[in-house]
């Protein structure tokens, strides 16, 4: 990462930016952004003088507004309630998770009825002070009882039940939203060994073996409560109309191709042809309407395909990146026509301790694409993005209010912004 780009961290505390003591200084950050889990940041101050153990501003409980970057181009804050803070002598460590981790405290037992799943949603987010973003099924849900469970398992039984989409807590927005598997990647980056690479490392495995089974599609079971009937449903890859990463996937013993009628725009939505998997799985379900069983089925086969490839990969960040984020997609080339392609971030972990680095680990559902890149495009850098540096400033005159308090890594930084 070229000296010049000074890495930073704001953080506002109780509406005041944060107060630290004689001596104290930023010795740790990390911020961990995953599609599964919880967002949790960890940042470590040093406190030589332990005048940070009575600062209300590290309590348990508080909110913290934090924004990150280079001197000039801060990320958009994201807010985190501090949960985990260590007094230790001469140091503070604190772990802050999401607000989406509210959603896990309190367990409920009243019942929906007659209803449908984006007014759930609606409920969920009203009950916890959220605004919703939803691209929910206008699936009917005739009943469904809490039973004891939080919100956050409510949810996640939700995300089970409709066809491919997930869940998160931005801020003060819950996203249920379907994956986006035929946007533009945010970025494309090459990894060039022996060079200035911002891949630095990377790491792939096939995991298709890890699902195979005898099964050749995913089958849901069920009885009809009123006849006592068994009602099955089943997805395969002529059924499920698939959204995929590459154009060629593996199987059990054998590499097979998508339909040769593959759209040459990027990350084109195509349907697989029918062949023989190895993702099934058998799924006894309890009564279920027929829409649902489906929807069900159909989530799962998506599931399934989407994870025959997993990566990880670590970066070294630019000033110029967007926010990279769980759920977007990256073009990685230069490892092979095998593996070069499109990735879905799965998780990422943005580490400011020594420079900036981003660990992403990645999935997809196919290998054996083309290492040749697209003639007139520009590697190891952002794409799609209009000013980014302008949308990041309005977001720091509007949630950080102008807060001049800066946290600055090394004598470089502070001489580059006058401190």
């Amino acid at each position: 990462m070229p000296v010049s780009e000074a890495v930073i961290v704001k953080i506002v505390a109780r509406g005041q930016p944060l107060r630290l003591g004689l001596g104290a200084h930023v010795t740790e950050f990390r911020y961990e952004d995953s599609e599964k889990e919880d967002d949790l940041l960890t940042a470590t101050f040093s406190d030589p003088w332990n005048e940070l153990v009575d600062s209300n501003q590290f309590q348990e409980g508080t909110e913290w507004i934090v924004q990150w970057g280079f001197a000039g181009h801060l990320y958009k804050a994201r807010k985190f309630l501090v949960k985990r803070p260590r007094f230790v002598h001469g140091l503070v460590e604190v772990q802050a998770l999401d607000k989406g981790s509210e959603l896990k405290l309190e367990e409920h037992w009243g019942t929906f009825q007659k209803t449908d799943m984006k007014s759930i949603l609606k409920k969920i987010a009203l009950r916890h002070g959220l605004k919703l973003k939803t691209e929910a099924l206008e699936l009917a849900i005739p009943f469904l009882a809490q039973g004891g469970k939080t919100d956050f398992d409510i949810l996640k039984h939700l995300q089970s039940r409709a066809q491919d989409h997930v869940f998160k807590v931005v801020g003060d927005t819950l996203h249920f939203v379907k994956r986006k598997l035929n946007a533009p990647p945010v970025a494309r980056l090459a990894y060039t060994p022996g060079r200035d690479s911002r891949i630095l490392s990377f790491e792939i495995q096939v995991k298709d073996q890890d699902n195979a089974k005898s099964s050749i599609q995913t089958t849901a079971v069920t009885v009809d409560p009123f006849t006592h009937k068994t009602r099955s449903f089943a997805a395969d890859e002529g059924t499920v109309s698939t959204e995929n990463l590459g154009p060629v996937r593996t199987t059990k013993n054998y590499a097979t191709s998508f339909t040769s009628k593959i759209l040459k725009r990027l990350s084109a939505s195509i349907p697989h042809t029918i062949l023989p998997t190895s993702t099934g799985k058998s799924l006894p379900l309890p009564p279920k309407t027929n829409e649902e069983m489906n929807s069900i089925v159909e989530g799962y086969r998506r599931k399934a395909l989407l994870g025959n490839v997993e990566a990880q990969f670590e970066i070294s960040a630019s000033s110029n990146d967007p926010f990279f984020a769980s759920g977007d997609l990256i073009e990685i080339h230069g490892i092979g026509k095998k593996f070069s392609g499109m990735y879905q971030i799965e998780a990422i972990t943005h580490d400011l301790t020594d420079g900036y680095k981003y660990s992403v680990k990645g999935k997809r559902n196919a290998v054996g694409a083309t290492d040749i890149f697209p003639s007139g495009l520009s590697l190891n850098g952002p794409i799609n993005m209009k000013n980014p540096i302008e949308k990041a400033m309005e977001s720091i005159e509007v949630i950080i209010k102008g807060s001049k308090s800066l946290m600055t890594y090394g004598q470089r930084g502070r001489e580059l912004l006058g401190l």
